[in-house]
């Protein structure tokens, strides 16, 4: 019998060229890359908030209400301030999706529908609308007329009793400042 002996091939010749696999350091870059690129995803996710579920999709929701994730941490927006201005909690048999995973089991929201320190509140869509008309229109415009009324002042001088404030009514920056809406907005709530 005869000998075979293993065929000997030169690894080079069957090893990818370095423009096939790229160098360590493009490698290196690469895989740098790709994390950065995995964490970028993960922190657009983390801010856009897609642990909490957008009752908005589900068939169950109310049309006739508008639904809010309250925080029970906020100290600039409390929780009884929002249940003073008609806020009330969900109940988990208005959403049986969520009743498993988002139902708060202890504590003082017991019993309502909750992810962390939220709970979510709904409130009359009516007053949901007009809710977001003060604070998004009217405040705003009362800041702008406020602004305008100051900059009309000439009592204002810098140190040298050169006037300070003032405006030309043609000014594109003042044209448009504190003037209402023929009709009111309407939000989306």
């Amino acid at each position: 019998m005869e000998d075979k002996k293993p065929v000997q091939t030169d690894p080079r010749a069957t090893a990818p060229s370095t423009a096939q696999r790229g160098s360590p350091g493009d490698e290196a870059a690469q895989r740098e890359q790709d994390l950065l690129s995995e964490q970028l995803a993960n922190l657009r996710n983390a801010m856009e908030g897609d642990v909490l579920p957008d009752v908005n999709t589900f068939p169950t929701r109310d049309p006739r209400f508008h639904y809010f994730w309250a925080s029970t941490t906020a100290k600039n927006d409390p929780i009884y301030r929002r249940q003073q201005i008609g806020y009330v909690f969900v109940r988990p048999e208005e959403f049986p999706e969520l009743q498993n995973d988002f139902r708060v089991s202890e504590g003082q929201y017991a019993g309502n529908i909750g992810c962390n320190e939220l709970v979510l509140m709904k409130i009359p869509a009516v007053l949901a609308q007009e809710m977001m008309k003060i604070n998004h229109y009217e405040r705003p415009l009362a800041e702008e007329q406020r602004i305008q009324s100051e900059a009309v002042r000439k009592e204002y001088r810098d140190r040298y009793g050169k006037e300070l404030g003032g405006y030309a009514p043609e000014d594109e920056g003042f044209k448009n400042l504190g003037q209402r809406l023929k009709t009111g907005p309407t939000f989306s709530v």
